[in-house]
């Protein structure tokens, strides 16, 4: 051990350099790396510079992979994740949170194969989203939520499986509610995917309710807004609009309430119901949210600001909402000057509110002329909200797009690909899109941050598909040809969060 702890010491003086790390690796065995951490832990220095080596061989791709998913790992995985030091526990969360779509690829493959790795990796998963350390467990809940965005049928099948309602089971009933918190948020978010999915789920809802009714305010305000996020799907919203309670919530989001933090998710939580039809969206209604999200968005409150916008997000994915929001052309000004803010918090928010008008409701459909001018207005503020777009207007708001997808923000960036994302489906912007020839120097330049590489690459791909399969002109083939041909450097070292 001291001969490799040594080689370790001096790797770490410059940084863990790919080759050598990987020479190092290829000269011992899992059983050493287990060896290691009892060698070293009861020294702090050569205990960090051991961890520092394990994160240095979770960043290599092909490291990680013999390390976590092979057969013979379990024991190394076991000891990381029962770790008494936290750093250690971390190690495994953050190398499935970096490589996020790999690894939802993968538990696909797994499913499909039914192979006995499969609840290796969500054991990886939940034992870590039932850690007492707020830091390791939060880390968990981020990890759940990046694998299941984009749920395919074999991801479906799993979570809709036996195995996978006895960890949420027992997350629920665990005796520590700041972890039974964790798993109300991971029963709403998977739930809210599809309904096949929330099926096996109905009865534990009892333990959410109990939860929500509970005398401790804490657990109270925690709830509320887990609760908000029912919201996000129809029929979640009609489980929670049969539950007693609901009509208290709604009599009090248009009250004059002290308490702006539970305000704030009831509202929320009543606009996402009105946008999905779940409860009747009557004039006073609609013109009392409209009245109240005017009041929040005129204030010099921060708070007030972000969470008018927040609901605004939540509203507008809805024909319904949107609808309402065009209409109010003075409350759509009032919005739109914040997509311009110079503070970047309330931009970055109200830019995340705006991605949302071009979600496509297959069920209502919004009308295509009304998203033309929502966009047209992005590119000219100037333009009064009264006049329809025209195509000079949309490849204004086009070349804006593309200046904003080179901000050096890193958040702002993962937004402006999740705007561009959403915007592919209108035929019209799609079009103005692709014209633009800095859109092929946007995707030539390197990333050096994964999670926006990764987007990119969603982005680049589905323009590509778009191209190659919705539109037969030639001239799209070649642009698909021409982006699928774009030289990229390789070996990039990427940043572990967004910037």
């Amino acid at each position: 051990m001291d001969q490799l702890y040594s080689q370790i010491e001096e790797l770490s003086k410059v940084g863990f350099p790919s080759q050598k790390l990987r020479e190092l690796y290829q000269t011992h065995q899992i059983s050493d790396l287990l060896e290691l951490l009892k060698f070293t832990q009861q020294n702090k220095d050569q205990f960090n510079k051991t961890i520092a080596y394990l994160d240095a061989l979770f960043q290599d791709s092909d490291i990680y992979k013999e390390l976590l998913l092979r057969e013979n790992s379990f024991e190394f995985v076991q000891t990381l994740l029962t770790h008494q030091n936290k750093k250690v526990r971390q190690l495994l969360s953050e190398c499935i949170e970096n490589n996020d779509f790999e690894f939802g690829q993968l538990i696909s493959k797994l499913v499909q194969e039914k192979s006995p790795l499969l609840n290796l990796v969500l054991q990886v998963i939940f034992f870590q989203l039932s850690d007492p350390e707020s830091e390791v467990g939060l880390k968990a809940l981020r990890v759940i939520k990046k694998l299941f965005k984009f749920v395919d049928e074999s991801l479906k099948t799993l979570l809709s499986s036996e195995l996978f309602v006895t960890y949420i089971t027992q997350g629920l009933n665990n005796k520590n509610e700041v972890i039974q918190l964790r798993f109300v948020e991971i029963l709403i978010y998977i739930t809210n995917l599809d309904q096949a999915v929330q099926l096996p789920y109905n009865n534990l809802f009892k333990i959410v309710f109990k939860l929500y009714n509970t005398d401790d305010i804490l657990v109270k305000l925690n709830m509320i807004e887990l609760i908000a996020g029912m919201g996000n799907s129809k029929w979640n919203s009609e489980l929670m609009v049969s539950q007693p309670f609901f009509k208290n919530i709604l009599n009090s989001a248009f009250t004059n309430n002290d308490d702006f933090y539970t305000q704030k998710y009831e509202v929320l939580l009543v606009a996402r119901m009105l946008s999905q039809r779940v409860i009747k969206f009557t004039p006073i209604l609609e013109k009392n949210l409209i009245k109240l999200l005017t009041v929040w968005l005129s204030t010099n409150s921060s708070e007030q600001i972000e969470g008018a916008l927040e609901i605004i997000s939540s509203f507008v994915i809805f024909t319904e909402g949107f609808n309402t929001i065009i209409k109010n052309t003075d409350f759509l000004t009032l919005f739109f000057q914040y997509l311009y803010s110079t503070k970047e918090v309330i931009k970055l928010k109200a830019l995340n509110s705006y991605v949302s008008f071009f979600v496509i409701d297959s069920t209502t459909p919004k009308p295509p002329g009304k998203v033309l001018w929502v966009y047209s207005l992005f590119g000219n503020i100037s333009k009064t909200l009264s006049q329809f777009h025209s195509n000079d207007q949309v490849s204004e708001a086009t070349v804006y797009l593309i200046k904003q997808l080179n901000t050096p923000f890193g958040e702002v960036e993962k937004t402006m690909l999740e705007l561009t994302m959403n915007l592919l489906e209108w035929d019209e912007i799609f079009t103005n899109i692709i014209a633009n020839q800095q859109l092929l120097v946007y995707f030539s330049k390197i990333s050096q941050n994964k999670e926006i590489f990764d987007s990119k690459n969603r982005v680049k791909q589905q323009i590509i598909n778009l191209c190659t399969n919705k539109y037969k002109a030639e001239e799209y083939q070649e642009y698909a040809k021409t982006l699928q041909n774009l030289k990229l450097q390789k070996d990039v070292q990427y940043a572990s969060n967004v910037q």
